[in-house]
């Protein structure tokens, strides 16, 4: 970027444009915000156009090919490229100012909450009384209970399938003592139960027996005492 000279930029443009090259300038340059220069990027720019197109329109003019904007056609365009040229300059200051900035720019500060007014805290109160009531904690602690007593239920279910199933096995196993005593002695019970009644049948037969000789005996005394 070429030099700016203060006392060329006032001879060739008016004040509001000589404010706007000068707030481009350090330390004015410095001291404006993102949204400042935002603002005057888009000042620059435009006035920078507006002199572009201009130079471009005399230079028809000093031609012949285009009809004079003024009263008179110009006779050169060195005044306005000259302008054009202190905008295309201010526009690009302004750029790498804002681009500076936005690199370096801190994080923007959150917002500080507004306290609700006595009107908003009144407001809410009134909402929450008017809301229904929130019964998601009550289901929760039901569906717990729930949850809980079939968790109980399904455990002393296997413990009883469990006491059936040794109960069963214990049944099965042949070398369990006491399942061998119990059969023992049911054999024994047996054994003697089947020798008592042998017993009684050999004490008929044996009384029958005796019964019949007996009988014998009385009948042949009494032939014997008939002779």
């Amino acid at each position: 970027m070429a030099k700016i000279n203060l006392s060329e930029v006032e001879a060739l443009c008016t004040a509001a444009e000589t404010s706007l090259i000068k707030q481009t300038l350090t330390p004015a340059l410095e001291r404006l915000s993102a949204a400042e220069l935002k603002a005057r990027i888009g000042r620059a720019r435009k006035l920078r156009d507006k002199f572009v197109d201009k130079s471009r329109h005399q230079r028809r003019e000093v031609r012949g090919k285009a009809a004079p904007r003024g009263a008179r056609p110009a006779s050169g365009d060195e005044r306005t490229v000259r302008k054009a040229e202190l905008f295309e300059d201010a526009l690009a200051r302004l750029q790498d100012r804002l681009g500076r900035l936005d690199d370096g720019a801190p994080a923007p500060r959150a917002a500080k909450k507004k306290k609700p007014g006595k009107v908003e805290r009144a407001a809410a109160k009134r909402a929450r009384k008017a809301a229904p009531a929130d019964d998601a904690p009550k289901a929760k602690k039901k569906a717990k209970k729930v949850s809980a007593a079939k968790a109980l239920l399904a455990e002393s279910k296997k413990k009883k399938a469990a006491r059936s199933a040794v109960s069963r096995k214990g049944a099965e196993r042949p070398d369990d003592p006491t399942a061998a005593r119990g059969a023992k002695r049911a054999a024994a019970s047996s054994g003697s139960k089947a020798k008592r009644e042998e017993q009684r049948l050999a004490d008929t037969s044996q009384k029958k027996i005796l019964a019949h000789v007996s009988s014998a005996g009385r009948r042949s005394q009494a032939k014997r005492d008939s002779r």
